[in-house]
């Protein structure tokens, strides 16, 4: 799994408290890694996280920077 998706999943779960699958969190990775513009804009990201393994979730956000 890609860095800026585990950091994307850890802040979506951090600051939303929202659970994410890897490929649901890709989108708010784009746009946290500057790969997508945002700045200046108003800018919706959709995050999908159904089907995400608990403990696998679990020991991707609890991991530290």
């Amino acid at each position: 799994m890609d860095e800026a998706v585990k950091e994307a999943m850890r802040v979506a779960f951090a600051k939303f408290g929202l659970m994410t699958e890897p490929g649901g969190a890709a989108t708010l990775a784009a746009v946290l890694t500057g790969k997508v513009p945002v700045e200046g804009r108003c800018v919706a990201v959709a995050l999908a996280g159904a089907n995400v393994d608990p403990a696998n979730f679990g020991a991707t956000v609890s991991k530290a920077r």
